[in-house]
């Protein structure tokens, strides 16, 4: 795992991270693609504004927190993070779940935003713009399989 690949990940997952915390489901489906594969914890849907209406289903006062766990590099463009996400509530206990996370990064570029099949541009250190993808895979805790 190296500085860089997960500077790239948390760059684009803090932004995630925000617009969860912040219950905006129109920005959190701004990091997905239009043809975005998502499932979350209901039946599957495609594109970012099935996205929006499963964020906006969540509870008021949900949060997320994140631990990058591992990287992996799987092209020069492309590389592969998995994590550890906490999803807070105000009314039950937190939920865990594992995400699988991939990232392209273009030759410009360092990093933006993601759930399922996500893509947008954002500013990163150093002035570069990036461009990036992301696909989640999530497994709760206790062994049931999700994708996001």
């Amino acid at each position: 795992m190296t500085s860089t690949q997960t500077d790239a990940l948390t760059t684009v997952l803090d932004q995630w991270k925000s617009a969860v915390n912040a219950h905006d489901p129109k920005r959190v489906a701004t990091y997905f693609t239009d043809d975005a594969i998502f499932q979350g914890l209901h039946p599957y849907s495609v594109g970012p504004d099935s996205v929006t209406a499963y964020y906006d289903s969540q509870p008021i006062g949900m949060t997320a927190d994140y631990t990058v766990l591992q990287t992996r590099r799987l092209a020069d463009d492309l590389v592969l993070g998995y994590l550890s996400v906490d999803f807070g509530f105000t009314d039950r206990p937190t939920l865990t779940v594992y995400l699988s996370v991939i990232l392209h990064i273009s030759a410009s570029s360092c990093a933006a935003p993601a759930r399922p099949g996500s893509s947008t541009t954002t500013r990163c250190p150093g002035s570069t713009t990036q461009t990036s993808t992301t696909a989640f895979t999530a497994e709760q805790e206790h062994g049931h399989g999700i994708s996001c």
